[in-house]
């Protein structure tokens, strides 16, 4: 069994400008919600309740998404609650999209609120697509580099 890590060792994560507008904006604890995330990274994709399956995104090599506690659908929350309590695979339609950056720790980049996480993945016109070269481009930086430049949507 692994050694849990240390403060030193311990992986970090950061917000990308988008998160860290649309938190503020929404008045989300920030550290709170990475806290959550570096939990559920540390202990494993079954052992969170506020995040489900996680997978790398389509055509990506880079980006991955997890799917979230549902919020705007009662009939999903009451799917999620079920398989949380028999141990099952969550899925949603809700996701929060980040980056494994290695050294430089998780880029958590944007959040797909429900219903209408899986037609922003899917959907082929130019905004869905302009936002997702945006993320592509904001992860493969951070990934090498370690940075996160500003960028508009």
């Amino acid at each position: 069994m692994p050694a849990k890590p240390t403060p030193a060792t311990a992986p970090k994560a950061c917000l990308s400008p988008w998160l860290q507008e649309a938190f503020a904006t929404e008045s989300i604890d920030a550290q709170h919600f990475i806290g959550l995330f570096l939990q559920w990274k540390q202990d494993g994709e079954d052992e969170s309740y506020f995040f489900g399956k996680d997978a790398l995104n389509l055509q990506s090599s880079l980006v991955r998404h997890v799917h979230m506690v549902p919020l705007s659908t009662p009939d999903a929350l009451a799917a999620w609650d079920t398989n949380w309590q028999r141990h099952r695979k969550r899925v949603s339609d809700r996701f929060l999209f980040y980056v494994d950056g290695g050294i430089h720790g998780y880029l958590l980049l944007y959040i797909v609120n429900d219903p209408g996480a899986h037609e922003f993945l899917s959907k082929k016109d130019a905004a869905n697509q302009l936002v997702r070269s945006a993320i592509e481009a904001m992860a493969d930086e951070f990934y090498h580099f370690g940075t996160v430049a500003p960028t508009s949507l």
